[in-house]
């Protein structure tokens, strides 16, 4: 899990989205009204974004459009959860299970405490084959 959560306002706009994600090299952020959870955006939610428009639309008028376009009209409100508790193969079942790229780790009040990524699990996973290696070679005793 990473904590804390790097969270946006549904009211911020999606440009400021991106521009967090970009900033802390992230691929989701968890929407909080308050402390509450209300939704989910990810980097493909953003990148997805485009005017409405009949012909192809400028670089200047999609950076437009994001600045004035409220997170809360691109965001997922359904969002599956862990607590802090639980399990992480469970949580991992659900990231494979439900095909997504997060899940947010809430108390239970719906606050927003830490986010479970698929990053994450490939970051354990990198760890754990480097330490093998490690033990196989004879550098790194158990």
């Amino acid at each position: 899990m990473t904590f804390p959560a790097i969270t946006i306002a549904p009211t911020d706009s999606v440009a400021h989205a991106e521009e967090t994600m970009n900033r802390e090299k992230i691929g989701h952020l968890p929407v909080t009204d308050g402390d509450v959870l209300v939704g989910v955006v990810s980097r493909q939610d953003v990148l997805d974004v485009s005017p409405p428009s009949i012909s192809i639309p400028s670089e200047d008028d999609e950076i437009e459009y994001k600045a004035k376009l409220h997170v809360c009209k691109i965001m997922r409100g359904v969002v599956e959860t862990v607590r802090p508790a639980t399990d992480a193969a469970e949580a991992a079942g659900k990231l494979l299970d439900l095909k997504v790229g997060c899940l947010p780790v809430i108390d239970e009040r719906f606050h927003v405490v830490g986010i479970v990524t698929t990053s994450d699990y490939v970051r354990l996973a990198r760890d754990l084959l480097s330490h093998r290696r490690l033990e196989e070679t004879g550098v790194v005793r158990p």
